[in-house]
């Protein structure tokens, strides 16, 4: 799980280094799908390491509370990032 993590993040990294360089509109959407893969590898491994170092008592509310942040980051980022 950890490589996927790292790999994951390698290829997002990459993903927002990569249309610094380019502009041709072909590159950049290679460069938002090498993201996405990115993303793939690392969130469902990011979400078991948090639910597997818990305990089962506390499991539920671990991850809800994960859960929640993660939307909460999504819900806000984009109106956010506008007023800026």
């Amino acid at each position: 799980m950890k490589r996927c993590i790292c790999l994951g993040f390698f290829l997002l990294g990459g993903s927002f280094i990569l249309p610094l360089f380019f502009t041709c509109i072909y590159l950049l959407l290679i460069a938002i799908t090498i993201g996405g893969i990115g993303i793939g590898l690392s969130l469902p491994s990011l979400d078991a390491l948090v639910t597997e170092g818990i305990e089962k008592e506390q499991r539920g509310t671990i991850t809800s509370l994960y859960s929640s942040m993660r939307f909460v980051g999504v819900a806000a980022g984009p109106p956010l990032y506008a007023l800026c």
